[in-house]
């Protein structure tokens, strides 16, 4: 089992290249490359037509510092009101696909569609259909590029105007019986799930027993903490601030099988940091998850 981490919070202070040296440095195994503000923004790593060949130059640099990319998270949202907003966020989320692969990447996260309230009438049944009709335009990408789709479960804020202390609902795929109905509905190899154990906190989900539900189909991680109110991102036995068992998680993931890594999300821990306070969490981050991982196997 590998020990992932993704760029994203640490990409954005210091870029791409100076993250992938930090976690070298650290002992990670792998990297989560996330592919959201880095094929969007102006000043994002992968923006131009040559966005393969750097792709291309950051597998090798990656190779050369001991490490690989076991997975990459697709640009977000993936769905708005304006369709024409929608078009182009589909097109960001192929292109992040093509770099997932390029860099081999085993699979890549691409959130459902959200831009409706889950929470009003008919709504979900909406969102089932818009994320069918959604996933089942991606697969063909995936089967051309050689890249697997992993549904997240998401959460939703109640009053959809962004964070409210204690007001995380359930949203598309929270509950593990619609996460498995779209898995299954897809029905394809290309089609697997990312359990979100931070996700499954905030919606008052036992972590440990989304895990086990989904079994098998699970085939990627995004591993955090927070304290049930905001979706904050900490690191695991983060003091004060983390409410989740990962006695359990690591008992669950054991007992289920899971032949996945074992990756981090834990932008939050690191917001407001400078570089050496980064340097010392990250390594921080990286003790913390070898001995999960240990956990992990003293359980099977």
């Amino acid at each position: 089992m590998l020990l992932g981490i993704n760029t994203h919070c640490i990409e954005e202070k210091f870029g791409l290249i100076k993250t992938i040296d930090i976690y070298a440095e650290a002992g990670f195994d792998a990297i989560d490359l996330t592919l959201c503000k880095s094929v969007k923004e102006e000043n994002g790593y992968f923006i131009g037509d040559d966005y393969l060949k750097k792709a291309k130059e950051i597998k090798e640099y990656v190779d050369s510092k001991g490490l690989v990319i076991n997975q990459a998270h697709a640009y977000y949202p993936t769905s708005y009101d304006s369709t024409e907003e929608t078009a182009e966020a589909f097109k960001l989320i192929v292109k992040g696909m093509e770099i997932a692969a390029t860099v081999e990447a085993k699979a890549i996260v691409v959130h459902p569609n959200l831009h409706i309230n889950y929470n009003d009438y008919g709504a979900p049944e909406k969102l089932k259909e818009l994320n069918y009709n959604f996933y089942k335009l991606l697969i063909p990408y995936a089967e051309k590029f050689g890249i697997k789709i992993a549904i997240e479960n998401l959460f939703q804020w109640k009053f959809a105007v962004g964070p409210v202390l204690g007001h995380c609902v359930p949203s598309v795929c929270s509950r593990p019986e619609e996460h498995i109905e779209y898995l299954d509905s897809l029905n394809s190899d290309y089609i697997v799930a990312c359990v979100d154990v931070g996700h499954t906190n905030l919606v008052g989900q036992s972590p440990a027993g989304v895990l086990k539900a989904l079994g098998h189909r699970v085939k990627c991680l995004h591993i955090h903490d927070n304290d049930t109110r905001l979706d904050t991102h900490m690191i695991p036995e983060t003091p004060n601030i983390g409410t989740i068992n990962w006695d359990s998680v690591c008992k669950a993931l054991a007992e289920m099988g899971y032949d996945g890594d074992f990756t981090f999300e834990t932008d939050g821990s690191y917001l407001k940091c400078n570089e050496q306070t980064v340097r010392s969490l990250v390594k921080y981050n990286h003790d913390v998850g070898r001995y999960l991982i240990k956990k992990i196997e003293s359980y099977k």
